[in-house]
C-alpha cells in the first residue's frame, strides 16, 4: 500500500500562521515556491488553491518528476494581461 501524507502550506499573502503580506513581491512569490520545494518528498501530488495554485504550477514546471500530478482549485495561470 502507498503511504499518503498531507501538510497544508501557507503562501506569502495567506491569513494564518504566515506573516500576512498586503502587497506581495514577485520576489516573495519566488521565495515561497522553493521553500515549498524545499519540504516536498521525492514524489508527491500537489493540491493549490487561489495564489497557492500557481506556487503549485510553478513548483510542477521546476520539479516536474518530483510533481507527477496537480490539483487546482480556482487558480489563473497569470493575474495581468498576456501580450496576446
Amino acid at each position: 500500500m502507498t503511504e499518503t501524507r498531507s501538510s497544508p502550506i501557507e503562501t506569502p499573502t495567506d491569513v494564518g500562521v504566515s506573516a500576512h503580506l498586503d502587497n506581495p513581491t514577485v520576489a516573495d512569490i519566488l521565495a515561497a515556491v522553493h521553500d515549498v520545494a524545499e519540504h516536498l518528498p521525492q514524489r508527491c501530488s500537489l493540491v493549490g488553491w487561489s495564489l497557492g495554485g500557481m506556487v503549485a504550477m510553478r513548483i510542477a514546471t521546476l520539479f516536474p518528476a518530483r510533481v507527477p500530478r496537480l490539483v487546482l482549485v480556482a487558480t489563473t495561470p497569470r493575474f495581468v494581461k498576456h501580450r496576446s
